[in-house]
Protein backbone atom coordinates (compact mmCIF):
# COMPACT_ATOMS: atom_id res chain seq x y z
CA UNK A 1 0.00 0.00 0.00
CA UNK A 2 1.31 3.45 -0.92
CA UNK A 3 2.84 5.59 1.82
CA UNK A 4 0.51 8.35 0.57
CA UNK A 5 -2.47 6.48 2.01
CA UNK A 6 -4.45 8.75 4.32
CA UNK A 7 -5.83 7.79 7.73
CA UNK A 8 -9.36 7.77 6.31
CA UNK A 9 -8.33 5.57 3.38
CA UNK A 10 -6.70 3.10 5.74
CA UNK A 11 -9.80 3.06 7.94
CA UNK A 12 -11.93 2.25 4.89
CA UNK A 13 -9.54 -0.50 3.83
CA UNK A 14 -9.53 -1.96 7.33
CA UNK A 15 -13.33 -1.95 7.43
CA UNK A 16 -13.42 -3.74 4.06
CA UNK A 17 -11.05 -6.45 5.30
CA UNK A 18 -13.14 -7.11 8.40
CA UNK A 19 -16.33 -7.19 6.33
CA UNK A 20 -14.74 -9.72 3.99
CA UNK A 21 -14.13 -11.92 7.03
CA UNK A 22 -17.90 -12.21 7.49
CA UNK A 23 -18.29 -13.14 3.82
CA UNK A 24 -15.59 -15.77 4.29
CA UNK A 25 -17.56 -17.36 7.13
CA UNK A 26 -20.71 -17.43 4.98
CA UNK A 27 -18.74 -19.12 2.18
CA UNK A 28 -17.32 -21.67 4.59
CA UNK A 29 -20.79 -22.52 5.88
CA UNK A 30 -22.09 -23.01 2.34
CA UNK A 31 -19.12 -25.15 1.36
CA UNK A 32 -19.33 -27.47 4.33
CA UNK A 33 -23.11 -27.86 4.03
CA UNK A 34 -22.95 -28.47 0.27
CA UNK A 35 -25.17 -25.48 -0.53
CA UNK A 36 -23.11 -24.33 -3.51
CA UNK A 37 -23.44 -27.72 -5.20
CA UNK A 38 -27.21 -27.46 -4.80
CA UNK A 39 -27.20 -23.96 -6.28
CA UNK A 40 -25.37 -25.34 -9.33
CA UNK A 41 -28.41 -27.53 -10.05
CA UNK A 42 -30.40 -24.40 -10.96
CA UNK A 43 -29.79 -23.16 -14.48
CA UNK A 44 -30.65 -19.58 -13.57
CA UNK A 45 -32.75 -18.00 -10.81
CA UNK A 46 -34.14 -19.79 -7.79
CA UNK A 47 -36.02 -18.87 -4.65
CA UNK A 48 -34.91 -19.44 -1.05
CA UNK A 49 -37.74 -21.95 -0.71
CA UNK A 50 -36.52 -23.98 -3.69
CA UNK A 51 -32.96 -24.06 -2.40
CA UNK A 52 -34.12 -24.90 1.13
CA UNK A 53 -35.92 -27.98 -0.21
CA UNK A 54 -32.78 -29.19 -2.00
CA UNK A 55 -30.63 -28.49 1.06
CA UNK A 56 -33.09 -29.97 3.56
CA UNK A 57 -32.84 -26.74 5.49
CA UNK A 58 -35.05 -23.93 6.76
CA UNK A 59 -36.20 -21.26 4.30
CA UNK A 60 -35.50 -18.26 6.60
CA UNK A 61 -31.97 -19.56 7.25
CA UNK A 62 -31.28 -20.11 3.55
CA UNK A 63 -32.70 -16.71 2.68
CA UNK A 64 -30.44 -14.85 5.11
CA UNK A 65 -27.43 -16.91 4.00
CA UNK A 66 -28.17 -15.91 0.41
CA UNK A 67 -28.60 -12.27 1.45
CA UNK A 68 -25.21 -12.35 3.16
CA UNK A 69 -23.59 -13.65 -0.04
CA UNK A 70 -25.51 -11.09 -2.10
CA UNK A 71 -24.22 -8.29 0.12
CA UNK A 72 -20.75 -9.74 -0.48
CA UNK A 73 -21.28 -9.66 -4.28
CA UNK A 74 -21.01 -13.42 -4.72
CA UNK A 75 -24.67 -14.20 -5.36
CA UNK A 76 -26.95 -11.90 -7.40
CA UNK A 77 -30.53 -10.96 -6.45
CA UNK A 78 -32.59 -9.91 -9.51
CA UNK A 79 -35.64 -9.39 -7.25
CA UNK A 80 -36.49 -9.60 -3.57
CA UNK A 81 -37.33 -13.29 -3.74
CA UNK A 82 -35.07 -14.57 -6.51
CA UNK A 83 -31.35 -15.28 -6.49
CA UNK A 84 -28.78 -16.66 -8.94
CA UNK A 85 -25.14 -17.60 -9.24
CA UNK A 86 -23.99 -16.04 -12.54
CA UNK A 87 -22.51 -18.45 -15.06
CA UNK A 88 -19.14 -16.67 -15.18
CA UNK A 89 -18.74 -17.17 -11.42
CA UNK A 90 -19.66 -20.83 -11.28
CA UNK A 91 -16.32 -22.38 -12.14
CA UNK A 92 -14.50 -20.23 -9.58
CA UNK A 93 -17.06 -21.16 -6.91
CA UNK A 94 -17.53 -24.85 -7.70
CA UNK A 95 -13.96 -25.93 -8.51
CA UNK A 96 -12.46 -28.30 -5.89
CA UNK A 97 -9.53 -25.88 -5.71
CA UNK A 98 -11.76 -22.85 -5.09
CA UNK A 99 -10.73 -20.85 -2.01
CA UNK A 100 -14.34 -21.20 -0.92
CA UNK A 101 -13.68 -24.89 -0.25
CA UNK A 102 -10.24 -24.44 1.29
CA UNK A 103 -9.17 -21.06 2.63
CA UNK A 104 -12.67 -20.08 3.71
CA UNK A 105 -12.99 -23.19 5.84
CA UNK A 106 -9.58 -22.61 7.38
CA UNK A 107 -10.36 -18.98 8.26
CA UNK A 108 -13.58 -20.10 9.90
CA UNK A 109 -11.71 -22.79 11.79
CA UNK A 110 -9.15 -20.26 12.99
CA UNK A 111 -12.03 -18.35 14.52
CA UNK A 112 -13.11 -21.42 16.48
CA UNK A 113 -9.50 -21.87 17.63
CA UNK A 114 -9.09 -18.31 18.86
CA UNK A 115 -9.44 -19.06 22.62
CA UNK A 116 -6.86 -21.87 22.42
CA UNK A 117 -4.44 -19.77 20.38
CA UNK A 118 -4.78 -16.87 22.82
CA UNK A 119 -4.06 -19.30 25.64
CA UNK A 120 -0.96 -20.54 23.80
CA UNK A 121 0.31 -16.96 23.50
CA UNK A 122 0.48 -16.78 27.29
CA UNK A 123 1.76 -20.26 28.13
CA UNK A 124 2.67 -23.66 26.69
CA UNK A 125 -0.42 -25.41 25.42
CA UNK A 126 0.36 -28.78 23.93
CA UNK A 127 -3.11 -30.15 23.17
CA UNK A 128 -4.95 -27.07 21.95
CA UNK A 129 -5.30 -27.76 18.25
CA UNK A 130 -3.59 -31.05 17.44
CA UNK A 131 -6.63 -32.69 15.83
CA UNK A 132 -7.52 -29.52 13.93
CA UNK A 133 -3.95 -29.01 12.76
CA UNK A 134 -3.55 -32.53 11.39
CA UNK A 135 -6.92 -32.29 9.64
CA UNK A 136 -5.98 -28.93 8.17
CA UNK A 137 -2.69 -30.18 6.76
CA UNK A 138 -4.33 -33.32 5.38
CA UNK A 139 -7.18 -31.45 3.69
CA UNK A 140 -4.76 -28.96 2.13
CA UNK A 141 -2.67 -31.82 0.72
CA UNK A 142 -5.69 -33.79 -0.50
CA UNK A 143 -7.21 -30.85 -2.37
CA UNK A 144 -3.91 -29.76 -3.82
CA UNK A 145 -3.21 -33.17 -5.31
CA UNK A 146 -6.19 -32.86 -7.64
CA UNK A 147 -4.57 -29.99 -9.53
CA UNK A 148 -0.93 -30.84 -8.86
CA UNK A 149 -0.70 -34.31 -10.35
CA UNK A 150 -1.27 -33.45 -14.04
CA UNK A 151 1.19 -30.54 -13.83
CA UNK A 152 3.82 -32.62 -12.04
CA UNK A 153 3.52 -35.51 -14.49
CA UNK A 154 3.81 -33.10 -17.43
CA UNK A 155 7.00 -31.62 -15.93
CA UNK A 156 8.80 -34.99 -15.91
CA UNK A 157 10.08 -36.08 -19.36
CA UNK A 158 8.15 -39.08 -20.74
CA UNK A 159 6.69 -39.87 -17.31
CA UNK A 160 3.13 -40.24 -18.59
CA UNK A 161 4.21 -42.75 -21.22
CA UNK A 162 6.38 -44.67 -18.73
CA UNK A 163 3.55 -44.84 -16.21
CA UNK A 164 1.24 -46.22 -18.87
CA UNK A 165 3.81 -48.87 -19.83
CA UNK A 166 4.61 -49.78 -16.24
CA UNK A 167 7.27 -48.49 -13.83
CA UNK A 168 7.95 -48.53 -10.07
CA UNK A 169 7.10 -45.35 -8.15
CA UNK A 170 7.76 -44.31 -4.55
CA UNK A 171 5.91 -41.60 -2.59
CA UNK A 172 7.87 -40.46 0.48
CA UNK A 173 5.51 -39.05 3.10
CA UNK A 174 2.47 -40.82 1.67
CA UNK A 175 0.20 -39.84 4.57
CA UNK A 176 -3.25 -41.38 4.04
CA UNK A 177 -2.49 -42.37 0.46
CA UNK A 178 -4.37 -39.87 -1.67
CA UNK A 179 -1.58 -39.17 -4.15
CA UNK A 180 -0.96 -42.83 -4.90
CA UNK A 181 -4.67 -43.64 -5.08
CA UNK A 182 -5.00 -41.15 -7.93
CA UNK A 183 -1.91 -42.43 -9.74
CA UNK A 184 -2.59 -46.14 -9.14
CA UNK A 185 -6.12 -45.78 -10.50
CA UNK A 186 -4.96 -43.94 -13.61
CA UNK A 187 -1.92 -46.14 -14.31
CA UNK A 188 -2.81 -49.78 -13.48
CA UNK A 189 0.34 -51.21 -15.13
CA UNK A 190 2.68 -49.35 -12.75
CA UNK A 191 3.57 -50.33 -9.19
CA UNK A 192 3.30 -47.74 -6.42
CA UNK A 193 4.77 -47.78 -2.91
CA UNK A 194 4.06 -45.21 -0.23
CA UNK A 195 6.20 -44.79 2.89
CA UNK A 196 5.42 -42.78 6.01
CA UNK A 197 6.72 -42.89 9.59
CA UNK A 198 3.18 -42.61 11.01
CA UNK A 199 1.75 -46.07 11.55
CA UNK A 200 -1.91 -44.98 12.02
CA UNK A 201 -1.85 -43.11 8.69
CA UNK A 202 -0.22 -46.08 6.98
CA UNK A 203 -2.78 -48.51 8.40
CA UNK A 204 -5.57 -46.27 7.15
CA UNK A 205 -3.97 -46.04 3.70
CA UNK A 206 -3.75 -49.85 3.51
CA UNK A 207 -7.41 -50.13 4.48
CA UNK A 208 -8.49 -47.53 1.93
CA UNK A 209 -6.49 -49.23 -0.84
CA UNK A 210 -8.32 -52.50 -0.11
CA UNK A 211 -11.66 -50.71 -0.15
CA UNK A 212 -10.83 -49.21 -3.53
CA UNK A 213 -9.72 -52.57 -4.90
CA UNK A 214 -6.26 -51.29 -5.83
CA UNK A 215 -3.76 -54.12 -6.09
CA UNK A 216 -0.87 -52.12 -7.59
CA UNK A 217 -0.23 -49.97 -4.51
CA UNK A 218 1.18 -50.75 -1.07
CA UNK A 219 1.96 -48.66 2.01
CA UNK A 220 4.81 -49.23 4.44
CA UNK A 221 6.12 -47.69 7.65
CA UNK A 222 9.68 -46.62 6.83
CA UNK A 223 12.27 -44.07 7.94
CA UNK A 224 13.08 -41.71 5.06
CA UNK A 225 16.63 -41.40 6.39
CA UNK A 226 17.23 -45.16 6.30
CA UNK A 227 15.36 -46.96 3.54
CA UNK A 228 15.69 -50.75 3.13
CA UNK A 229 19.12 -51.76 1.88
CA UNK A 230 17.59 -53.88 -0.89
CA UNK A 231 15.95 -50.79 -2.40
CA UNK A 232 19.19 -49.52 -3.96
CA UNK A 233 18.39 -48.29 -7.51
CA UNK A 234 14.89 -49.76 -7.24
CA UNK A 235 12.65 -46.84 -8.30
CA UNK A 236 12.07 -45.27 -11.70
CA UNK A 237 10.37 -42.26 -10.15
CA UNK A 238 10.24 -40.83 -6.61
CA UNK A 239 7.93 -38.05 -5.47
CA UNK A 240 7.73 -36.26 -2.14
CA UNK A 241 5.33 -33.41 -1.40
CA UNK A 242 6.03 -30.98 1.46
CA UNK A 243 8.08 -33.63 3.24
CA UNK A 244 11.74 -32.70 2.81
CA UNK A 245 11.53 -29.82 5.27
CA UNK A 246 10.19 -32.22 7.92
CA UNK A 247 13.30 -34.40 7.86
CA UNK A 248 15.76 -33.88 10.74
CA UNK A 249 18.63 -34.28 8.28
CA UNK A 250 17.79 -32.93 4.84
CA UNK A 251 21.09 -33.88 3.22
CA UNK A 252 20.90 -37.47 4.44
CA UNK A 253 17.30 -37.70 3.26
CA UNK A 254 18.26 -36.55 -0.23
CA UNK A 255 21.23 -38.94 -0.27
CA UNK A 256 18.85 -41.82 0.49
CA UNK A 257 16.57 -40.75 -2.35
CA UNK A 258 19.58 -40.73 -4.68
CA UNK A 259 20.61 -44.21 -3.53
CA UNK A 260 17.24 -45.82 -4.21
CA UNK A 261 16.63 -44.01 -7.52
CA UNK A 262 17.56 -45.76 -10.74
CA UNK A 263 20.42 -44.18 -12.76
CA UNK A 264 17.99 -42.81 -15.34
CA UNK A 265 15.21 -42.08 -12.84
CA UNK A 266 13.66 -38.80 -11.77
CA UNK A 267 12.94 -37.32 -8.34
CA UNK A 268 10.19 -34.72 -7.80
CA UNK A 269 10.39 -32.64 -4.63
CA UNK A 270 7.44 -30.30 -4.09
CA UNK A 271 7.86 -27.64 -1.41
CA UNK A 272 6.45 -24.26 -0.41
CA UNK A 273 8.17 -21.30 -2.05
CA UNK A 274 9.51 -19.83 1.16
CA UNK A 275 12.19 -17.25 0.47
CA UNK A 276 15.13 -16.31 2.66
CA UNK A 277 13.52 -13.09 3.91
CA UNK A 278 10.02 -12.46 5.21
CA UNK A 279 9.86 -9.35 3.02
CA UNK A 280 10.10 -11.57 -0.06
CA UNK A 281 7.26 -13.78 1.19
CA UNK A 282 4.85 -10.91 1.83
CA UNK A 283 3.79 -10.58 -1.81
CA UNK A 284 2.27 -14.07 -1.87
CA UNK A 285 -1.54 -14.09 -1.61
CA UNK A 286 -1.65 -16.66 1.19
CA UNK A 287 1.08 -15.11 3.35
CA UNK A 288 -1.20 -13.81 6.13
CA UNK A 289 -2.87 -17.21 6.49
CA UNK A 290 0.52 -18.92 6.47
CA UNK A 291 1.75 -16.86 9.42
CA UNK A 292 -1.44 -17.43 11.42
CA UNK A 293 -1.18 -21.11 10.56
CA UNK A 294 2.29 -21.11 12.12
CA UNK A 295 0.86 -20.04 15.48
CA UNK A 296 -1.44 -23.06 15.40
CA UNK A 297 1.48 -25.23 14.33
CA UNK A 298 3.73 -23.99 17.12
CA UNK A 299 1.10 -24.84 19.73
CA UNK A 300 1.85 -28.52 19.06
CA UNK A 301 5.58 -28.20 18.41
CA UNK A 302 5.24 -28.14 14.60
CA UNK A 303 7.10 -25.14 13.20
CA UNK A 304 7.66 -23.55 9.80
CA UNK A 305 9.11 -20.29 11.05
CA UNK A 306 12.64 -19.22 10.28
CA UNK A 307 14.00 -16.65 12.71
CA UNK A 308 12.47 -16.81 16.18
CA UNK A 309 12.85 -20.57 16.62
CA UNK A 310 16.17 -21.52 15.05
CA UNK A 311 17.25 -25.12 15.36
CA UNK A 312 19.11 -25.57 18.61
CA UNK A 313 22.23 -27.44 17.62
CA UNK A 314 24.00 -29.53 20.22
CA UNK A 315 27.77 -29.55 20.50
CA UNK A 316 29.08 -31.15 17.35
CA UNK A 317 25.76 -30.63 15.57
CA UNK A 318 25.44 -29.06 12.15
CA UNK A 319 23.04 -26.16 11.55
CA UNK A 320 23.54 -26.53 7.80
CA UNK A 321 22.09 -30.05 7.71
CA UNK A 322 19.72 -29.70 10.62
CA UNK A 323 21.61 -32.33 12.63
CA UNK A 324 21.40 -31.89 16.35
CA UNK A 325 18.76 -31.18 18.95
CA UNK A 326 15.67 -29.46 17.58
CA UNK A 327 12.92 -27.67 19.44
CA UNK A 328 10.15 -30.15 18.68
CA UNK A 329 9.73 -30.53 14.93
CA UNK A 330 11.28 -27.17 14.09
CA UNK A 331 11.12 -26.58 10.32
CA UNK A 332 13.33 -23.53 10.04
CA UNK A 333 15.28 -25.33 7.30
CA UNK A 334 12.67 -24.93 4.60
CA UNK A 335 13.75 -21.84 2.68
CA UNK A 336 14.40 -22.51 -0.99
CA UNK A 337 18.11 -21.81 -0.79
CA UNK A 338 18.57 -24.29 2.05
CA UNK A 339 16.40 -26.93 0.39
CA UNK A 340 18.42 -26.52 -2.79
CA UNK A 341 21.57 -27.03 -0.73
CA UNK A 342 20.17 -30.24 0.75
CA UNK A 343 19.48 -31.60 -2.72
CA UNK A 344 22.93 -30.72 -4.06
CA UNK A 345 24.77 -31.96 -0.98
CA UNK A 346 22.71 -35.14 -1.14
CA UNK A 347 24.41 -35.93 -4.47
CA UNK A 348 22.03 -34.72 -7.18
CA UNK A 349 23.82 -32.92 -9.98
CA UNK A 350 20.95 -32.10 -12.32
CA UNK A 351 18.27 -29.96 -10.67
CA UNK A 352 15.56 -28.05 -12.51
CA UNK A 353 13.18 -25.81 -10.57
CA UNK A 354 9.73 -24.88 -11.89
CA UNK A 355 6.55 -23.45 -10.40
CA UNK A 356 4.03 -25.92 -8.97
CA UNK A 357 0.31 -25.30 -8.34
CA UNK A 358 -0.25 -23.07 -5.33
CA UNK A 359 -1.27 -24.52 -1.98
CA UNK A 360 -3.74 -22.80 0.33
CA UNK A 361 -0.83 -20.81 1.74
CA UNK A 362 2.29 -19.97 -0.20
CA UNK A 363 3.24 -20.71 -3.79
CA UNK A 364 4.97 -24.02 -4.40
CA UNK A 365 7.99 -25.10 -6.41
CA UNK A 366 8.86 -28.37 -8.13
CA UNK A 367 12.48 -29.49 -7.87
CA UNK A 368 12.98 -32.04 -10.66
CA UNK A 369 16.19 -33.92 -9.91
CA UNK A 370 18.44 -36.48 -11.57
CA UNK A 371 21.69 -38.11 -10.47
Amino acid sequence: MSSKETSAEFADRLNTMITHGVATMACSMGSQKGFFEKIAQFEDTFSPEELAVKCHSKTPVIRHWLLALTASDIIEMPSDDLFRLPQHRREAVLSPMSPIHSKAKFVSAFGRMEPELMDFMDRDYDKAVQTFFRTMVYEDRKRGLVSQIPAIVDDVPSLHQKLETGITVLDIGSNKGDLLFILASKYPKSTFIGVDPANPDTELAVKRAAEKGLTNVQFLVEDALKMPAEWTEKFDYIITINTLHHLPDGVRGCAEMKRILKPDGYLSIIELRKEDTEEANMSQPGAAMFYLFNIAAMSMGHRHDKKEDKVKVTQGGDLRTGRGETTGGDHSMNTLSLLTGFIKDGGFTRINRTEAPRSDFLDQVHFLCQK
